[in-house]
């Protein structure tokens, strides 16, 4: 029973929620039935909330842009290269707005998308970017599990 417990249970995939540094990790002042993640002392919620490049501020621009642009909630969805083997790409559309959403969902490194699709989107403006140094461009090369949001001016 133990076995099939360890082989099929979802505790071996998971620590508790680090949410700062301290030794519970912000979790708990006991002892919890699973182990800290042993990097809780730098990687937790607390560190990343001044962090520009960290997950947590990425998700604020994501975010804000849900509550700037209507097109993100209420926009109609469109697929586009559906068949690319890394690439998750889809365009939202409201009235006059178009955003594209590029994302390399791969660690392949330097996924380009097909510009034959994305033609109208060759000079869109980049809005938000998961990398931090990279390139903004959509004629760029995406990096491994690289998100970037353009809006068709």
């Amino acid at each position: 029973m133990i076995r099939a417990l360890a082989y099929k249970g979802r505790d071996n995939a998971r620590v508790p929620m680090s949410w700062d540094a301290s030794p519970g990790a912000g979790f708990t002042t006991g002892t919890p039935w699973l182990d800290l993640h042993p990097l809780s002392g730098a990687v937790n919620a607390a560190a990343q909330i001044d962090d520009r490049n960290s997950v947590f501020s990425h998700y604020r621009r994501l975010i804000a842009l849900r509550h700037a642009e209507p097109c993100v909630a209420h926009g109609a969805f469109r697929m586009l290269l559906a068949e690319h083997e890394q690439l998750y790409c889809f365009e939202r559309s409201f009235g006059d707005t178009r955003l594209l959403v590029v994302a390399n969902l791969s660690s392949a490194a330097d996924v380009v998308p097909d510009l034959s699709e994305l033609t109208a989107w060759t000079s869109a403006e980049p809005l938000i970017v998961s990398v931090p140094g990279s390139s903004p461009a959509l004629t760029d090369p995406l990096a491994p599990w690289e998100s970037r949001v353009f809006r068709l001016a």
